[in-house]
């Protein structure tokens, strides 16, 4: 499957989820295409920004989300011990530290030709989004 097929695809399986609208598009080229959006985490109206990204020479396919940020550097040390706990609990997301302090959980969908199922892809993002709503409510009591 080339590169524009498979944008195609996951941009229609998004509208097929009813979340095209809720995404920018960033990058849309023959190089890359690259979607962002903004979604409440919970009632305090934290929000996590989740981001799609997609190159015509790669076959990883990248979710991003990064849904807090380390403020107190003396917390450090045991956000970074959390996040490896994290790690290595799961396999689907792994989380790290920003250059910025910004907690990212992401994951990385192996897929071209006949492997990509664009439908699965969406499906890890809604499945990530869940993951990282749990998560945050036990970084929050860390950071």
């Amino acid at each position: 499957m080339d590169f524009e097929k498979r944008k195609f695809e996951v941009m229609d399986s998004l509208r097929n989820e009813d979340l095209l609208e809720s995404f920018d598009i960033l990058e849309d080229d023959h190089q890359a295409l690259i979607l962002r959006t903004y979604q409440q985490i919970d009632e305090s109206k934290a929000h996590c920004i989740i981001s799609i990204i997609m190159s015509s020479d790669s076959a990883y396919s990248l979710i991003y989300y990064v849904f807090a940020k380390l403020t107190d550097y003396n917390k450090k040390s045991s956000i970074i011990e959390f996040l490896n706990t994290l790690n290595n609990n799961s396999v689907l997301m792994k989380y790290y530290l920003d250059e910025k302090n910004h907690i990212v959980g992401s994951i990385n969908y192996i897929g071209i030709d006949a492997n990509f199922n664009s439908s699965e892809f969406i499906a890890l993002m809604e499945i990530g989004f869940s993951e990282i709503i749990d998560t945050y409510s036990k970084i929050n009591k860390l950071i």
